[in-house]
């Protein structure tokens, strides 16, 4: 019997196997996915022994071959910094959902987390004028974001972040007032120029600041009516329907770009009614009992009542 060497072996046995897939490619390709299936670990443990006891080796073969691929390789046109941007941007959004979960993944492991939280508490300043200076670079991006974001929730999902919010609130409401108190404390002047600006160039902010205060000044000393009264409902309508009210009560000349010029009369003044009473009350603040009157008209008029006009009107 004539002994056949191993590597005729090797040579016979491809042979058959390539016939074999050349007659049924997709048999041929079944059995394979089949075999592999069944010899996964195994196959696994071998490649992995022979990568360690043939590392130095491999690695130089490698190297070697991504040397002579660069030498063969056409000089590649150096990039400007601005196209690498636009190159990276552009990957970026091509594979944004994988590298976004990518993300998401590294963060949420605990130990990363457990770093996060490490390094925030020992770099807290840093940490917060960081995000202080980004803000401000990104304010508009950052506030477009957040619209855009609120606009497009569900019901479920805009219920849920309020319910958070709110619960938030209620287990840190004394550390958030005092963290607002001390912002308004070292930005007043800040504050108050954006108030007066915002004034000059909203009608319905302006209403609001008036009206609040004339129900405040009404409501200082009756504490009965302070714990569950507000302005607009001592008021009797939205303010939009309270500015056509005025709108239509206006004198020749007035107008919302020079509401600095006149004033925001009680028709009855104010100490004409019992304050106490709340049917009063209700009367002394409703809109109907609102007027625009010119600043100097209504100095001269004062606290008279009737006055000449009631009288013309038989009030």
């Amino acid at each position: 019997m004539v002994q056949v060497k191993p590597s005729e072996q090797r040579k016979r046995r491809a042979d058959r196997m390539r016939r074999r897939y050349w007659d049924d490619p997709e048999k041929a390709r079944s059995y394979a996915r089949k075999w592999y299936t069944r010899n996964r670990e195994r196959l696994r443990a071998k490649s992995f022994a022979y990568w360690r006891s043939r590392r130095e080796e491999i690695l130089a073969k490698c190297r070697a071959r991504r040397r002579e691929a660069a030498r063969h390789r056409p000089p590649r046109a150096k990039l400007s910094a601005e196209d690498r941007k636009i190159r990276k941007l552009a990957y970026y959004e091509k594979h944004k959902e994988r590298i976004l979960a990518q993300h998401r993944a590294y963060r949420n492991r605990p130990e990363i987390r457990e770093k996060m939280r490490e390094r925030r508490r020992k770099n807290r300043d840093t940490v917060l004028r960081w995000k202080r200076d980004s803000y401000r670079r990104n304010r508009e991006k950052i506030l477009t974001w957040q619209k855009a974001l609120k606009r497009n929730q569900s019901p479920e999902e805009k219920a849920k972040r309020l319910a958070w919010h709110r619960a938030y609130y209620k287990s840190n409401r004394e550390r958030i007032r005092q963290m607002h108190k001390e912002y308004r404390r070292s930005n007043l002047k800040r504050h108050n120029l954006a108030r007066v600006i915002k004034r000059r160039t909203d009608v319905q902010f302006a209403l609001r600041c008036r009206i609040r205060n004339h129900a405040r000044k009404i409501l200082l000393g009756l504490p009965s009516f302070a714990s569950r009264s507000h302005y607009l409902d001592l008021l009797g309508c939205r303010l939009s329907e309270l500015a056509s009210y005025l709108e239509s009560k206006f004198l020749p000349g007035m107008s919302w770009d020079n509401r600095n010029l006149w004033h925001l009369d009680h028709i009855r003044p104010l100490k004409t009614f019992d304050l106490s009473d709340p049917t009063q009350l209700a009367a002394a603040c409703h809109f109907t009992n609102l007027q625009p009157l010119w600043a100097a008209d209504n100095l001269r008029k004062g606290y008279r009542w009737p006055s000449k006009e009631a009288e013309r009107l038989n009030l």
